[in-house]
């Protein structure tokens, strides 16, 4: 069931309209001046994906202060987003994350007690084909255990 099925006199061709997101198939086989089609070529595929927009964090909100170390991040939901990366490290490059995680959910508590101390925080979206959107804003907040 082609999307596209075409003859063209030249080696390139356009779409004349817009492929629905996924993986799509696409082959080409030549024909001669009487019409007579050769054989096909091998099948390629590619991947049409649309960008997925950034989460909008919900908390900890900016500048909070957590007195548990086990602070409970909650985010917004992305349309088409299927899973959600979310990263929290105390440099704000992300160069070395304190932790790290894929969750299902629009909500994620680190395994083990964060340690005192300033904190940053984002999360991007990935979509049905493992593709990632954006990050997030990135927000800080402070552990202060009692």
């Amino acid at each position: 069931s082609p999307e596209f099925d075409d003859t063209a006199p030249q080696t390139t061709r356009e779409l004349v309209a817009p492929l629905t997101e996924g993986t799509h198939f696409w082959r080409v086989r030549a024909m001669n001046a009487f019409g007579t089609a050769g054989a096909w070529s091998e099948t390629r595929t590619f991947t049409i994906a649309v960008p997925l927009t950034a989460p909008v964090l919900l908390t900890p909100e900016v500048d909070a202060t957590e007195t548990t170390g086990l602070p409970a991040f909650t985010w917004e939901a992305v349309v088409d987003g299927v899973t959600y990366q979310i990263q929290v490290d105390n440099n704000e490059d992300f160069s070395s994350p304190e932790f790290e995680d894929v969750a299902a959910g629009t909500s994620r508590e680190p395994g083990a007690s964060l340690e005192n101390g300033l904190y940053y925080w984002r999360v991007r979206a990935i979509n049905k084909n493992g593709l990632p959107g954006e990050w997030s804003l990135v927000w800080s907040f402070t552990v202060s255990l009692p």
